[in-house]
């Protein structure tokens, strides 16, 4: 019942590297060992170019965010038709919107090679609730209700955890600050969100404890 509003058909695969966004990925060479990994899932517009060494070379999937489906919200030269000028993939869009209007102009904002597929983000309240399993009840009908919705990364690792799919992290930070925080690519730009990073600290460290998904710091 938990799975129903998930596209099984992205995820058919038993276990991958997902590749997140933070700068802490740069403290370590792993992408050696994130290309041995058959699926690679990066998120939104993480590039691989000039960081190879970090973060490897490989991409089979990529989850991202209506805005960059959309080439919206543009913060550096090489963000611009990013997606647009990504191919041989499949990628998850996260829609905002009606996802059969989004389809509908797909050939406006990715290539014709790439096989998408949508998670309408209205269920993310729905990842809120079954990913809060150590809160009690009364918390995770809060969270349900009036948590912030999940970044793009926990949306991926909310998806893979209820799907029991094994997986590797590289790139996530389990101290991000909600009013201070920058990517890999990026770190001198400080990005100001509207998720609750200090509640999906916590949350990620409950999925890690686990034991289902590994951190590789």
């Amino acid at each position: 019942m938990k799975k129903n509003y998930l596209d099984n058909s992205f995820f058919n695969f038993s276990k991958c590297a997902l590749i997140g966004n933070a700068g802490v990925i740069k403290k370590k060479n792993y992408g050696s060992y994130i290309d041995t990994f058959e699926n690679v899932i990066r998120l939104n517009v993480g590039p691989t170019k000039n960081y190879e060494k970090f973060v490897g070379t490989k991409t089979t999937h990529r989850i991202i965010s209506q805005q960059a489906y959309q080439n919206e919200n543009i913060q550096n030269k090489f963000e611009n038709n990013f997606i647009k000028n990504t191919k041989n993939l499949k990628i998850l869009v996260i829609a905002e919107d009606n996802k059969y209007e989004l389809l509908k102009n797909r050939n406006q904002y990715i290539d014709k090679s790439i096989n998408i597929f949508f998670f309408e983000n209205l269920f993310n309240k729905n990842l809120r609730f079954y990913v809060s399993s150590k809160y009690n009840i009364f918390k995770k009908l809060y969270y349900y209700k009036y948590g912030k919705n999940l970044s793009v990364g926990l949306v991926a690792i909310s998806i893979l955890y209820l799907l029991d799919i094994e997986v590797e992290l590289f790139g996530f930070d389990l101290n991000k600050k909600t009013d201070n925080y920058g990517h890999y690519y990026d770190e001198e730009k400080k990005i100001f969100t509207n998720h609750d990073f200090e509640y999906e600290n916590k949350l990620l460290n409950s999925i890690i404890k686990s034991g289902k998904i590994k951190l590789n710091l």
